[in-house]
């Protein structure tokens, strides 16, 4: 084997050591008169860190370690509304097909036994209105029949929000990838990426052409 194939052989072991190594996870937030949470993703032992916070009143703080490392980035701030025309619910609604709901609902539900997720999520919830108020609380009821992680009491007196809730869990990189391909191949996804990649190729062969 020559020199330059084990050169490559290492380089590749090197790549894929971060993707087959877990990667753990952690967040907290809380909405009672305003936002504050923060969120934490570390791999390789705890050598790789990326750190977020959020306080009422102050920008986003984040902080970035790379094994020995480490630096604060800049806080975030709202930045300037773009001239250029972002995507309106008319051009979201017509790629939302059945086939792609379906296929997209098969990759949540391949992927989230791939978290090892533990979450809660406590709190009091009102609208003022307490007709209203009973129909969401039925409307919560349903879909946390089967998620003992929520406990959300509803106030039929007043309104309010006053929530805390926490996720954390591990994965390991390559499986997510693995998920991530097979969903971006599926025919539904496939279909709105793949005419786009035709017609930059074919753009590309027709200015080759014409020199």
């Amino acid at each position: 084997m020559s020199v330059l194939a084990v050169t490559l052989l290492v380089i590749l072991g090197l790549l894929l050591i971060p993707m087959v190594l877990p990667v753990s996870f952690h967040g907290q937030v809380q909405i009672k008169n305003a936002f504050r949470g923060y969120g934490e993703v570390s791999g390789l032992g705890g050598w790789i860190k990326l750190y977020v916070s959020k306080e009422p009143g102050a920008g986003t703080c984040q902080y970035l370690r790379l094994f020995c490392w480490g630096k604060n980035l800049a806080t975030g701030k709202d930045k300037a509304t773009s001239k250029k025309q972002k995507p309106g619910a008319g051009q979201f609604l017509a790629v939302l097909k059945l086939d792609l709901m379906n296929a997209v609902y098969r990759y949540l539900i391949r992927l989230v036994p791939c978290l090892h997720l533990e979450a809660r999520l406590d709190g009091e919830y009102g609208t003022g209105d307490p007709a209203l108020t009973g129909m969401l609380s039925g409307v919560i009821a349903a879909l946390a029949a089967e998620q003992p992680w929520v406990r959300l009491n509803p106030n039929f007196m007043e309104a309010c929000l006053d929530i805390e809730g926490e996720v954390k869990g591990r994965l390991f990189p390559i499986v997510v990838l693995w998920h991530t391909l097979a969903l971006l191949l599926s025919s539904p996804v496939r279909s709105l990426w793949w005419p786009k990649f035709n017609i930059k190729k074919f753009r590309v062969r027709e200015v080759v052409k014409g020199v």
